[in-house]
């Protein structure tokens, strides 16, 4: 049995405004989500990572050696969103006598979780890996004595599709802990396939809730109220670019 069918949930946030004063039977309320993005995420998205190498053997029956194959691997940038499209840059020099057959590359998804249990250690606690692949592309191989270069499309887009639980994103914390890594083979005629695991980020989807929202009637009554304490919002930042076009605080800039 495949208890990883025990395990359950989804990881959300979301931010709410209640307004207290006035009548308790007729409070205003707002829900939005909201998407947390870790500060390094944010600073190395664009950046590219290094490409990782590798190389094997291919030999015969008999163990001789037949010449070696080397692979590189590259990506674009750390950081993806669930709309993006991933593209690998895959080269495969063969220096052996023999054609490689082919290659695989898959995006997994690797999903630890550990059980809250505040009366033991850390140490002690049960934990549980689950596995799952994204997207899955093959290709063809590379001819004995020859250079070639693949560009891999992996579409988050398509992914959001067939998954039921779309592609969410890292996530990094005590108790649930999500990665994503791709990881790439390429098969060797009498040999182990040769390995690569490029790991990425998956950033979340940005909440696109306030470009959508329609201001209600009574917020054009407002009056802008003075004060100084750790709910207030500072000259500078209300007439920021933030509260641009938002009736009852500032026209549009």
């Amino acid at each position: 049995m495949d208890s990883s069918k025990s395990w359950e949930g989804v990881v959300q946030y979301s931010v709410s405004a209640v307004l207290t004063s006035g009548s308790p039977h007729n409070k205003i309320s707002k829900e939005s989500r909201m998407v947390v993005y870790d500060s390094i995420e944010c600073r190395s998205s664009e950046a590219a990572p290094q490409p990782l190498m590798a190389h094997g053997s291919v030999r015969t029956f008999f163990c001789l050696t037949r010449g070696t194959v080397n692979v590189t691997c590259s990506l674009q940038h750390t950081a993806f969103t669930p709309s993006s499209k991933i593209i690998l840059s895959l080269k495969i020099k063969n220096d052996s006598s023999v054609d490689v057959s082919g290659y695989t590359v898959n995006l997994l998804r690797v999903v630890k979780l550990q059980a809250l249990d505040r009366m033991r250690d850390e140490e002690e606690l049960s934990t549980h890996n689950i596995l799952t692949t994204v997207l899955e592309s093959e290709g063809r191989g590379c001819p004995h004595n020859n250079n070639i270069s693949h560009d891999v499309e992996l579409n988050l887009t398509a992914a959001q599709n067939i998954q039921s639980v779309g592609v969410p994103p890292n996530t990094s914390s005590s108790l649930v802990k999500c990665n994503y890594v791709i990881d790439v083979n390429v098969h060797v005629p009498w040999g182990p396939d040769i390995e690569l695991r490029q790991p990425l980020l998956i950033k979340a989807a940005d909440n696109d809730n306030w470009k959508s929202w329609t201001p209600p009637s009574w917020i054009e009554q407002c009056v802008k109220a003075r004060t100084s304490g750790i709910t207030s919002v500072s000259d500078n930042l209300l007439n920021s670019q933030i509260f641009s076009g938002i009736p009852g605080f500032r026209p549009e800039l």
